[in-house]
């Protein structure tokens, strides 16, 4: 049915999740995790009252993630090559684990990857790669070369701002990129 669900004021580009019978909704511009049940309402069991912050360290800001059984990847990025990487029970509300994925240029987008893994975007200043990490946060280095594969190169950064790239896997666990132009 159609209800009207809860929305963090001044919240911008939600991520929505289906979790059983519950509906989660991840707002990176607030760092809120919210847990609704099917009616719309906040779940009280999850977080404070239906609602976790994801709070980061340092200069790192929370950005977006991606669901991969009970849990959810929230990436988050700062100023230097470091990048954080929480792991939040989403049926706790409970943040569980906080590791750096090191080696990488800043992560631009997570994705599920191949067998319950992770598929992190990132830009090297030419060209655009997709690391294949593992839950805790070290790269899998059997994946492409050390880890990672080149899926598209640009000749200016101009050139990849104007540009979005989308990663899906198909039933076979292939994955597939796509890339959009806005120019």
């Amino acid at each position: 049915g159609y209800f009207t669900s809860f929305q963090e004021p001044n919240s911008y580009n939600p991520n929505l999740y289906m979790f059983g019978n519950k509906i989660l909704i991840y707002y990176s511009s607030k760092r809120k995790l919210i847990k609704l049940n099917n009616n719309g309402t906040l779940d009280n069991t999850f977080g404070t009252n239906g609602i976790l912050d994801v709070v980061s360290t340092g200069s790192k800001t929370p950005e977006n993630a991606t669901l991969i059984d009970n849990n959810l990847y929230v990436r988050s990025s700062g100023n230097n090559l470091d990048n954080l990487l929480q792991k939040v029970d989403v049926s706790t509300g409970s943040i569980t684990s906080t590791t750096n994925v090191l080696g990488i240029n800043e992560i631009e987008d997570i994705f599920i990857g191949p067998n319950n893994k992770l598929l992190l975007k990132s830009f090297d200043g030419q060209n655009c790669r997709l690391f294949l990490v593992n839950t805790d946060g070290t790269v899998d280095t059997s994946f492409g070369i050390n880890g990672n594969i080149i899926v598209s190169t640009f000749t200016s950064i101009k050139e990849y701002e104007l540009s979005d790239g989308f990663v899906v896997l198909d039933n076979d666990n292939n994955i597939i990129y796509t890339l959009m132009d806005f120019n």
